[in-house]
């Protein structure tokens, strides 16, 4: 009785926090996965896709099951990674400039990306590199959110501002 007085409670604190983690684990399935305004991209130590979100989905235009495995690359235009590499000086592929992106940290940026149907738009895209139990990195997560018509109202405003100036420059002129 004295040995298994002991066994059961270890038994009984292991079960505990089994359940405790399912239920967190669960918890954080159902954030990710009801996040449908953000997309939610996370990467594994190799660079390809582990985790694709429903807000990916609707912002990328692909579903999970088609990118999943698959680099990131091709969500970019090729120009965007180069604009984003030599900023950073790192290669232009995404695996290293998301560690560059994190080392800087400049986790926070506008990038081009390009939908399935081809038709390009603007994020604001957070890097942040995955710790794995001992603090090892597994990869990284990248939460973004569509920013393209932000981003045209803002020019479209600085234009304006700028026509405005030019206007009022020459009244001053005649």
């Amino acid at each position: 009785g004295l040995i298994l007085l002991p066994l059961s409670v270890i038994v009984t604190q292991h079960r505990m926090a089994t359940a405790r983690a399912d239920t967190e684990r669960e918890t954080l399935q159902r954030v990710v996965h009801s996040a449908t305004g953000t997309a939610i991209i996370a990467t594994g130590r190799d660079g390809r896709i582990v985790l694709f979100n429903p807000g990916a989905e609707a912002m990328l235009g692909y579903l999970a099951d088609e990118v999943i495995g698959e680099l990131p690359d091709s969500f970019h235009p090729r120009e965007e990674l180069r604009r984003q590499a030599s900023r950073l000086r790192a290669l232009p592929n995404f695996s290293d400039i998301c560690r560059a992106s994190v080392a800087a940290g400049e986790s926070n940026q506008l990038w081009r990306f390009r939908r399935k149907d081809g038709e390009e738009r603007t994020m604001r895209m957070t890097l942040t590199a995955v710790p794995g139990d001992r603090g090892e990195l597994t990869g990284y997560l990248a939460t973004a959110e569509d920013v393209t018509e932000r981003e045209d109202a803002q020019r479209a405003l600085l234009l304006t501002l700028e026509h405005q100036r030019t206007a009022v420059e020459r009244l001053r002129e005649l």
